[in-house]
Formats: C-alpha cells, structure tokens, sequence
C-alpha cells in the first residue's frame, strides 16, 4: 500500500501524526535558544598573566618568552602572537581548524602549569581563554548614588549588587569599572629603614608572614577532637602598625609603625566611569558611576537571560532605596536588543513570504479548497523543523531563521504539483477518492526527485569547513528538515484533504434542488462568492491571458525569424565542402576543447601555450561562423537569427553582472545593522592620566 492509499484510508492515523508532529514542533520552539549567530568555536585561545609593576622589557623576558615556548609544544598550532604591556602580558595562539578549541584551551593551561614555577611569583594567576562570542558582555549598567564615595560605591557593587546578579539564571560572570578599591597601603620612610637596618623585602615579607591563619593540628581527648589554628589576619587596620619587623640589639622590638605609616586607601585608578544624561531643561549632567559588565554563560538564551536581567534590575531598584545613599542602577546597553530586532525583521519575512505564496496560490489554482490544502504544507514544514532543530541542538539565530525564510519558497512547491494533479482527474470526471490517488501515483518520482534535487544542493553546506562550515551547517540543515517533512506532506496530507474536502460532482446538482431559505442563502452566497472571484481571480486570468499571448509571440518571432538573411549561388564542390564542413563542424568544438586542456597542461608544465589557446580560440570562433551557413534549393544561405542575438545578449548581461557586481558591490559577512547604540573609541599617547582623557 502506498503513501496515497494509506493516507485516504486511514486518516485519523495520518490527521494524528501530524497533530504530534505540530505539537512536538511548538514544544521544540519555546525551548529553542535565541541568538544571533549559531554555536560557533574559533581555533584561537589566549593567556593573559598580569605581573604587577613590571616594565615591559621585565613582562617579555621573565613571562611572555617562557610562555611562548612551552604554547609551542601544543599539537596542531599554527601562529603565536603576543602582546607585551606594562604589568601584562598576553599571549595569542592560533590552532588548525581541525583542532577542538576545547581540548586546546585544556593543553595550553596544562603547559603553562607546568612551568608555573619557573614564572615569577608575584604575577597572578594566569588566565586561560578560549575565542568565544560569548565572551562580549550581554548587558552593561551602571550604578550611581548620591552620597556614597566611590570607595564605598565599589564595595557595595562587589558585595551586593554582583551578588544579586549572580543569582540570575544564565548569568556568569560580572565585572565592574570604574570606582575605587580598598587596599590598605604601607607607607615606608626610607631614612627610618637605613636606621634600623632593614629592607623593602623583609619588612613585606614580615607583614605578609603575620596575615595568615595557620592551621596547627588537632588534639584527639576521648570522645572529641579538636582543631587548632592560629588566627593572625588582621581584624583591623591599626593591628598592622603592631607586628614586630626586627629588633634592635635582639631585645628591642622594631613594628611596622616605627618605619612606616599605614593607612586604609584605595588602589590607583586604572578605569573611569561616568553617566551623562540630560535633565528636564535639556542641560546635560555628569554624574560619576560604575559600570557593570555582565556575561552569560556558553550556549544560554540571549533574549530569555537578558529579559531576567531586566526583571531583576527593576527588583533590586526598589530595594535599593531603602540602603544608604538610594543607589540607583540604570541600563547602559542591551546586546540582546540586537537580538530581538534582526530575529522579528527575519520572522516578519518568513510571515510576508507565507503570505505572498497564498495570494499567488489562489489566484493560479482559483479555489480556496485546493489553496487551504496547498498551504498547509507550510505551518506543518516549518514548525515540524523546529523538532530536528531542537534535537541536533540548534538555535533560533539569524542564520537558521534565514534558511526557513528560503525555504518557505521551496516547501509549498510538492504540495502544488500533487494538487494540480489531482484537480486535473477531478476535472476529467474522476471520483474525488480515485482523482487523489491516481494524481498522486502518477507524480510521486516527480516529487520525490524535485525535493532530491534540492536537498542535494543544501545538505553538502551542512559539512563545509572551517569557521564559515561552522556558520552554516545549521543553514543546510535546516533546509533540509523542512523539506523532508515537506515531501512527506504532499504524498500524505494533500491525497487526503483532496479526497475528502473536495465536493463530489453530483453535490452540485443537489444544491440546485433546494428550496425555500435553503435556496435562498445559496443564491447569496453564490452571489458573494462570484464578486470576490471577479474582484481577484477573474481579473488575473484576463491578465495572465495577455502576458501568455505576448510571450508566444515573442517566443514564435525569435525562434522562426532572422535578423537578416542572403543566400548565394555556389558551385556543386564548394557545395559539397560546406555540407562536410556542417556536418562535421561539432568536431570543432571537441577539437577546441582538447587544445584548451592541452594548453591549460603545458602552460602549468613549462609556461609556454600561447600558441595552443589561439587555435582553441580560432576553432571555436571557426564553428561559430560555419553555424551561420546553410542550404536551401541548392543556394548558400549567412543568416543571422534572432536566437543567436538573443543568446549574445543574454551573455552580455551575465558578464556584466558579474564585473559590476564584483567592482561595486561590498563583500561583508553579514549586512550592517543598527539598533539605536553606538561606541566611540579614543586612543591617547601611552603615559596619559585619567584626568587628561
């Protein structure tokens, strides 16, 4: 039993496989990420050391050189490149393609390990990154108050308000700048050092040896045990001034407030943040702010992790105002906004497509029943395609969005054809049962081989290379679903519709035979129904009618007429030439084509085959002016036809396309876009200060 057969006999089955279908289909897309671009790994990590107070030439030699010799040794490694600052250094390392970022960000951190202790021991710990789009902040706010000072702005970001935020479900990282950090900072008089006879080092050592708790054991005493640790981190800033450096003579104790005055300060400002914004009167107001930079996790929702962010901002606003200083937190920037607007742009097409293929669908088949059965191969496709996406772990991201916005074109054609068919038995006197399955029978290769074909074009993207294959796999792939589940609509959904929505002949005849108000409502809605016809359908078909009498004579005066015709009187041997000559001249073609190939041969060879493409180039041109001659009552004939001027012209066209657009047009990956943000860079001499910026 076929497709066709099945579906017409058992169509509760097949109405409720496509029911699951429609429903696994709307339970995939809630569950689909949002994002604007797929899941993609670059072959590129980086390690970034920051080595505090060292100069550039110290951050090369003792950090960014040892670095780079052990990143060396990782397999598939193309390019290393690196950045040395003051305080920092950053290493780039760029792998094969065919190299897992994962398991290369894993070796890199596993060679800089192992060669951790030969690195100074002041830098801090060194920081393993893989490329990642990710890493982009998704939302950037700010936070200002009043009354508190930047110190206290700084603590109550770190303790509070990035708290909060963490607690937010994607999130995973946030960063702050601007502000001002504690740090406790020990103020060292040098003559009091040369008077006691000590050094940086050793007091530092001292201070830092006294700020520790230690564990000390444990005592087992029966039934207990107790752990025992010394407690020596400072409770407070003025206990520093009290831990012993040295003595004087082995009995007199040196502190630290002997040589040196501590103080609770903040770190020197590396970063400057500021909210302008204008009042009421137009005046613009600077207020000084943080900035805080927060980041989702990989593979997270854009647009549902962003919407959370929102809702807990405006939470955390309220409650805010019952602390010290009413801080207040107000969006900078929304990534996701991006998001949102190029996602709508792209389903508001695939709404203008669906559409635009109904209109053009009834107006070419004339009936509402066989365009609701032609359509519906479009809701069923698209979201039946949204299971396949789920399962293979894709997104909902302009790409993909853009491969069901082409596809939509392309669904709705199996549906057509089968359609077409079997309203053609209909109109022949078939039974609607017999019109859907022999019309469906009769053009089952045919769809079948039309969806091959294009399946056959998209599902090689799907396994393209590189970072560009990385970007459209899911472009291919998911063509391909929605075609598959298209093919299967057209040999199952529309045999079974059309048996079973079309009227029979004879339910035409019954109408007439009606009475009374029956009679009547069937009058006005015949009525109704005729002037919508004339509104649409009729007045296309006149059309239609035109433009298909235009092109057969266009097609009829290119294909008999010519351009201009002579004939001349020749001899029976010239006669006899030029019908060899024509009989053979395809031989010119193959004779062009072998001198091409062996020009192509000897120029890779020696260079020299200039010779070989000017005979390629005479004997095509030679068959291009035999193709010109015929015979006709014994009378040589040049003609020229409009089908050779048409074929000219259609090539001038392609080749000046193709150098206009190759001169002209831009070659971008993706198309600019805006969303109302904008950033401005400024670059300043190395050495100037945050006041001078």
């Amino acid at each position: 039993m076929n497709l066709a057969k099945l579906s017409i006999k058992r169509p509760t089955f097949i109405m409720a496989i496509l029911m699951a279908v429609l429903i696994l289909g709307l339970v995939s897309y809630s569950k689909l990420s949002v994002r604007m671009f797929p899941d993609v790994d670059f072959p590129y990590v980086g390690a970034i050391i920051t080595y505090p107070g060292a100069g550039v030439n110290e951050i090369e030699q003792l950090v960014t050189k040892p670095v780079e010799d052990a990143m060396s040794g990782v397999s598939g490694l193309k390019h290393l490149t690196s950045i040395n600052q003051d305080s920092l250094s950053i290493v780039f390392a760029e792998f094969e393609l065919s190299k897992d970022p994962d398991i290369a960000t894993q070796e890199v951190r596993d060679k800089i390990g192992q060669i951790r202790q030969n690195l100074p021991d002041d830098i801090e710990e060194p920081i393993i990154m893989k490329a990642d789009l990710d890493s982009m902040p998704l939302v950037t706010f700010s936070l200002k108050s009043d009354t508190l000072s930047p110190k206290q702005l700084y603590d109550f970001a770190y303790d509070i308000v990035s708290k909060d935020f963490s607690q937010v479900s994607g999130v995973s990282q946030i960063s702050i700048i601007g502000g001002s950090k504690r740090e406790i900072h020990v103020n060292v008089d040098k003559t009091k050092l040369k008077e006691y006879e000590l050094t940086l080092t050793a007091l530092a050592a001292k201070v830092q040896a006294n700020s520790l708790n230690v564990p000390a054991g444990k005592v087992d005493r029966g039934a207990k045990e107790i752990m025992y640790r010394t407690m020596g981190e400072f409770a407070a800033v003025k206990k520093i001034n009290d831990v012993v450096v040295s003595f004087v003579g082995n009995d007199v104790p040196v502190t630290v407030k002997d040589v040196a005055v501590v103080e609770d300060g903040v770190i020197d400002e590396t970063s400057r943040a500021r909210l302008d914004f204008k009042d009421k009167d137009g005046n613009v107001i600077y207020e000084p702010s943080l900035l805080l930079h927060i980041y989702r996790q990989a593979k997270g929702n854009d647009v549902a992790i962003s919407d959370e962010i929102k809702k807990k901002m405006e939470e955390v606003n309220e409650k805010y105002q019952k602390y010290e200083g009413t801080p207040k937190i107000t969006l900078i920037s929304d990534s996701a906004q991006g998001v949102r607007m190029n996602l709508a742009d792209v389903k508001d097409t695939i709404i203008e497509g669906i559409f635009l293929a109904i209109i053009v669908v009834y107006f070419f088949l004339g009936s509402w029943r066989s365009t609701f059965i032609t359509v519906l191969a479009l809701p069923n496709s698209l979201i039946g395609a949204f299971v396949f996406m789920y399962a293979f772990g894709f997104s909902l991201n302009v790409i993909s969005l853009m491969s069901l916005s082409l596809a939509v074109g392309l669904l709705i054609d199996d549906a057509i054809v089968v359609r077409e068919n079997i309203f053609r038995h209909y109109e022949e006197g078939a039974d609607p049962v017999k019109a859907a399955i022999d019309g469906t029978n009769e053009v089952t290769l045919a769809v079948i081989a039309t969806t091959s074909t294009v399946i056959a074009v998209f599902f090689p993207v799907a396994f393209l290379s590189g970072i560009m294959g990385q970007f459209f796999r899911e472009f291919g792939l998911t063509v391909v679903f929605a075609m598959l589940i298209s093919v299967l609509d057209a040999l199952t959904i529309a045999p079974m519709l059309s048996a079973y929505i079309i009227p029979k002949h004879k339910e035409a005849s019954k109408i007439k035979k009606r009475s009374g108000a029956s009679q009547s409502f069937a009058k006005f809605r015949d009525a109704l129904v005729y002037v919508f016809r004339l509104c649409t359908v009729v007045w296309f078909n006149k059309v239609f009618a035109f433009v298909e009498f235009c092109y057969k004579g266009i097609i009829t005066f290119i294909v008999k007429k010519d351009l201009f015709r002579i004939a001349f009187n020749v001899k029976k041997t010239t006669k006899n030439i030029f019908v060899r000559v024509m009989k053979y001249k395809f031989a010119l073609i193959i004779l062009s084509v072998i001198l091409l190939v062996m020009g192509v041969s000897q120029k890779s060879s020696n260079g020299s085959s200039g010779m070989l493409f000017f005979a390629a180039l005479a004997s095509f041109i030679l068959f291009m002016f035999v193709s010109f001659f015929d015979f006709e009552q014994n009378k040589l004939h040049f003609s020229i036809s409009w089908k050779f001027i048409t074929l000219v012209g259609v090539m001038v066209i392609f080749v000046s396309t193709l150098a206009l657009g190759g001169k002209y047009l831009q070659n971008t990956f993706m198309p600019n876009s805006e969303w109302g943000e904008f950033n401005v860079t400024l670059e300043s001499k190395p050495g100037t200060s945050l006041d001078q910026m």
